[in-house]
């Protein structure tokens, strides 16, 4: 797999201090060469366009100081995409350490729009102050989704980008790293964290997982173990309480807890089925351990409704009966499983308080009784 690719955006130029609204532009660009450094260490390549210019010095230069300064850079690791004729001037590295520098020549006379198309096949941006280039370059970079690290705590147009990072409902980002772009100040550390942050993002734009999403599924999968385990507790204490004289405790556990192990298996069954006739798309739905609980649940419920409407029937059911019921319940659970999104509104619909009796009215015991 090729190194990640790392867009470097942004100027922290010290004489642009007032023009582009910087905050301690010479800490700023002290981090610039140590992030370099780390891109390095991290095996990274790095994409660059324009070194400087007779108004300012870009982060790009000084970025590909620190990075060719590190010492372990590789051939054609920094690759610098500018138009076929352009009057900007060379990187100062390219005389010492030629080798490590790869051209991407672009037939458009604008440095600017050659950066802006350049962001396509990026790994990841990396963006330090800046004006409305840099603003300009980060928005394309963010409508491609590209993993990124704005450092807001130093000032420029990085500002804007990560406020967009921090308002946007699909971020790459989570809450802990965005913070760390906004810290002002800067460590020994921080180039090192900066960059973690980068390929964290890249892995998870890889494996398709927005981190929001990811914390709110692992909080619903939680609660929905806890519910579980609640739920075949009290499928235990009813079996126990239900099994009578005549039916061995095994028995009577498997009876009763069956249905919601065929349940769990049957929602699973749904979710391929649901994939196979393009109902829904697997990235679309929830964490398989959720809809196992869910239909754990249904099919439990379902078997517990099946199996005392025949002890009501029939009365204490006996071993023989137990043994005869069982391929029955497990065939309700996996039903109910199967079609949890049906078993779940018809639970919801339930009106279980009887209120006949406050009412003045004969209640089912005492009907029963007056017969």
């Amino acid at each position: 797999m090729a190194e990640p690719l790392i867009a470097i955006l942004g100027s922290v130029d010290p004489r642009r201090e007032k023009e582009l609204q910087l905050r301690d532009p010479v800490m700023a660009c002290r981090a610039a060469e140590e992030i370099g450094v780390e891109l390095a260490k991290q095996g990274c390549r790095v994409l660059v366009s324009c070194p400087a210019t007779p108004q300012a010095e870009f982060a790009e230069a000084l970025v590909v100081r620190g990075y060719v300064k590190s010492g372990v850079a590789r051939s054609n690791s920094i690759e610098v995409h500018r138009p076929i004729v352009s009057p900007l001037p060379p990187f100062a590295e390219e005389g010492m350490h030629h080798e490590l520098f790869k051209y991407e020549l672009i037939d458009n006379e604008d440095w600017a729009i050659a950066s802006f198309l350049s962001l396509a096949k990026a790994d990841g941006m990396m963006i330090l102050g800046g004006g409305q280039s840099t603003l300009i370059a980060g928005l394309v970079g963010v409508g491609y989704r590209v993993p990124t690290v704005s450092l807001a705590g130093f000032g420029g147009r990085a500002q804007e980008i990560w406020a967009l990072l921090r308002s946007s409902d699909n971020k790459l980002a989570t809450p802990e790293e965005l913070s760390l772009m906004a810290q002002p100040g800067w460590n020994a550390d921080s180039a090192r964290r900066c960059v973690g942050t980068l390929l964290n993002q890249r892995k998870r734009k890889q494996q398709g997982v927005d981190p929001t999403l990811a914390r709110e599924h692992r909080r619903v999968i939680a609660i929905a173990a806890l519910a579980l385990s609640f739920f075949v507790a009290l499928l235990v204490a009813i079996a126990e309480y239900s099994r009578g004289e005549n039916l061995s405790r095994m028995l009577s556990y498997v009876l009763f807890c069956a249905p919601a192990l065929a349940g769990a298996g049957g929602s699973l069954v749904r979710i391929v089925f649901d994939w196979t006739q393009a109902a829904k798309r697997l990235a679309s739905q929830g964490p398989p351990v959720i809809s196992a609980a869910l239909g754990a649940v249904a099919g439990g419920v379902s078997g517990l409704f099946f199996i005392l409407a025949q002890k009501i029937a029939i009365g204490d059911l006996q071993t023989k009966q137990a043994i005869i019921l069982l391929p029955f319940v497990l065939i309700v659970g996996l039903v109910a499983g199967l079609t949890l999104d049906k078993v779940f509104p018809k639970l919801l619909s339930l009106d279980v308080v009887k209120t006949e009796a406050l009412e003045g009215k004969p209640s089912v015991l005492e009907a029963g009784t007056n017969k």
